[in-house]
């Protein structure tokens, strides 16, 4: 991944996540006892995020492949599968975003959706998946239509999101998580000091509204000193 797409959107915010209880018969379905799954590659971890979506629409969870014990929240709020988004999700929307990490078994997802009745709302999804099934569940859903309808008004990603890169340049593992760290750093401080590598061409787009070099963005001034990527109306990027 070029460093200007991984800095191009703000990635989801973490959210701590509460444990379900424990349930001695789980609803969902489970892998067969002492076999493991081939592993799951990113055409893999994308696809569980379609199913898991599709699941969501048909309102029902005991089609998707859970773990009893799965960790699952939506808008940092402990949920058991089946309650809030899973009872008014409607349809898939025309923006999607995927990130997957193979090493990990975690996918990410940024896009839209509709909810009851037709609603655009902005989805960002973080599932993780060991032995093909869903062991956690992060959901954030941003119920503000407009700004939905913006994002899709974007067409698609840019292609730099999806764009291999020569394995010799490369950034490590660890120098892309400084990096990301480095922009939350930037955004929550605000005071110049921590200031992530933009390319001069870098753009930030939030809630489908570009807050870089848009005046028409309304949102608050850049902070000084903020480094290449600063826009005209927007905070750093």
């Amino acid at each position: 991944m070029k460093l200007r797409a991984l800095l191009r959107f703000p990635a989801p915010t973490i959210l701590s996540i509460g444990i379900l209880a424990a349930a001695a018969i789980s609803p969902y379905p489970q892998a067969q006892a002492q076999t493991k799954a081939p592993a799951c590659d990113r055409a893999c971890l994308e696809n569980f995020v379609d199913l898991y979506m599709e699941a969501l629409i048909a309102h029902k969870p005991a089609q998707l492949a859970i773990a009893p014990k799965a960790k699952n929240t939506e808008d940092g709020v402990q949920l058991i599968p089946g309650d809030g988004f899973w009872r008014t999700a409607m349809a898939k929307g025309s923006y999607r975003l995927f990130t997957a990490d193979t090493e990990t078994g975690d996918v990410a997802f940024l896009g839209t959706m509709r909810e009851v009745p037709a609603n655009p709302v902005i989805v960002m999804i973080r599932l993780k998946v060991a032995n093909r099934q869903i062991t956690e569940i992060e959901n954030l859903v941003i119920r503000d239509a407009a700004a939905a309808t913006n994002l899709e008004n974007h067409g698609k990603p840019n292609e730099v999101f999806s764009t291999a890169i020569p394995a010799t340049q490369r950034s490590t593992r660890a120098a892309l998580i400084n990096t990301a760290n480095l922009y939350y750093a930037a955004l929550q401080n605000n005071d110049g000091k921590a200031v992530p590598p933009f390319t001069d061409d870098c753009q930030r787009i939030q809630n489908g509204t570009q807050t870089t070099n848009n005046p028409n963005a309304n949102a608050p001034a850049p902070a000084a000193a903020a480094g290449k990527g600063k826009g005209k109306g927007g905070p750093p990027s």
